[in-house]
């Protein structure tokens, strides 16, 4: 990244290839989970952004130049300026079989924060080949549905590790854009899956066909009122012998959100029978250390006895 004091003075009237690479050098990279995300610009370097976008640029030849130029200014300010200003991107991610899955992530709006892709959901992604192998959860006869998908990653990367299930795997969420983009992600990367609206507060009442061998739910608890109906859409989508797989951070200020899951988890009688923790880094620059995510198997507790007395 070049030094405030190294960038071009405007009305030396710098060339447009010179005005590129210095606002190529502000652009601030996407974030990778696997490392920090990238400091924000300094003030000196956000004010000069702001002249060239507000420069006429008249010095510069073709019809087209100063336009693409600010165009190109004002979306390096904007990759500055956090998720929300940043709008629609792209992002591939890597799995642990070298397979991929690249997903759009619309501009964030609301409270539709299933538009992003998660810490946790990435991190389970790659965990989810040795997750399974302990398990043994996943046969091709196993229906699977994920709850709170959002731009579908878990759900996607179950697919592309286990293409020859018999029943395509089942991604739900709430919000009408979610649903959209999610669709769109499954199309793009050509995955076989059923895309359906799924309402926690009334999840009986969703047109869900059915019970499931397997549910998934990742970062869907961050609210307090989140693990009460996450539990309630478990219950009606789960037989007496399913096994759910949870996983979530550890963010500062939601210990008492975590705990309140766990302990309404127990007194549902959903008991652990496996559980790891996962490290990466959150893609936003107030957070510079590592994270740690939670994954857990869950089963009812008489299904854990039944299995117990079958050995």
């Amino acid at each position: 990244m070049i030094d405030p004091l190294d960038l071009p003075v405007l009305k030396a009237h710098p060339t447009e290839d010179v005005l590129l690479t210095a606002i190529a050098s502000l652009h601030k990279p996407a974030a990778t989970f696997v490392e920090p995300a990238p400091v924000p610009l300094d003030a000196g370097s956000i004010s000069w952004l702001t002249r060239v976008v507000a420069s006429p640029l008249d010095w510069l030849t073709g019809p087209d130049t100063a336009e693409s130029i600010r165009d190109a200014a004002s979306a390096a300010l904007a990759s500055n300026a956090g998720r929300t200003a940043v709008g629609c991107i792209t992002r591939t991610f890597a799995l642990s079989n070298g397979a991929s899955l690249t997903l759009r992530e619309p501009g964030l709006q609301g409270d539709a924060l299933g538009l992003k892709t998660w810490l946790t959901s990435f991190l389970l992604a790659r965990e989810l080949p040795e997750i399974f192998s302990r398990s043994r959860d996943v046969r091709e006869d196993t229906r699977i549905c994920e709850l709170g998908a959002g731009t579908g990653l878990v759900g996607m990367a179950i697919a592309r590790y286990f293409p020859n299930l018999a029943t395509p795997i089942l991604l739900t969420d709430y919000i009408d854009e979610i649903l959209l983009n999610l669709r769109h992600n499954a199309t793009h990367n050509q995955i076989s899956c059923t895309v359906a609206h799924l309402d926690w507060e009334d999840p009986i009442g969703s047109v869900i066909e059915g019970k499931f061998d397997l549910l998934v739910a990742s970062d869907c608890i961050y609210t307090h009122d989140q693990p009460t109906l996450l539990l309630s859409a478990i219950d009606a989508l789960a037989h007496d012998h399913t096994a759910i797989l949870v996983a979530y951070p550890l963010r500062r200020g939601n210990d008492d959100i975590v705990d309140q899951f766990n302990r309404q988890a127990r007194a549902a009688g959903w008991q652990i029978t496996d559980h790891g923790q996962m490290m990466g880094y959150e893609d936003f620059a107030e957070q510079q250390t590592q994270t740690t995510c939670i994954w857990q198997i869950r089963r009812r507790l008489h299904d854990i006895d039944s299995k117990e007395h079958l050995r």
